[in-house]
């Protein structure tokens, strides 16, 4: 399936996110979360976010017009990708290729030097 959004992170930065891209019409918006738990978990079952926990996150790379977040777990196709990690030790290198811009959004704390 592809996603309108995936929000990488289960933060109140990524759950606002998600919450406002439901809110604005996106269709499909899954959050991505290494721990297991939300920074709100009452706000899942009160908005139906669905949550991917205990997930980390290999990779994000361009698939053809989609973008492909690798996990642990499995793989996701998005349109769209927020990064919204909030730990000392959430980095994602993003590789060469991928870069923040209209498609990816991350703020400055979360991101390594892309891998070359």
């Amino acid at each position: 399936m592809d996603y309108d959004l995936l929000v990488l992170g289960g933060s109140a930065q990524g759950l606002s996110t998600a919450i406002l891209a439901q809110q604005s019409g996106a269709n499909s918006v899954r959050i991505i979360e290494t721990t297991q738990t939300v920074a709100y978990p009452d706000l899942v079952g009160k908005h139906k976010l669905e949550v991917s926990y205990g997930d980390g996150i290999k990779s994000i790379s361009l698939e053809g017009d989609s973008l492909k977040v690798e996990t642990v777990t499995g793989s996701y196709l998005a349109k769209t990708c927020v990064i919204a990690l909030n730990s000392p030790d959430a980095i994602v290198a993003l590789p060469a290729g991928v870069e923040t811009n209209e498609r990816v959004h991350a703020g400055p704390e979360t991101l390594t030097s892309p891998v070359l």
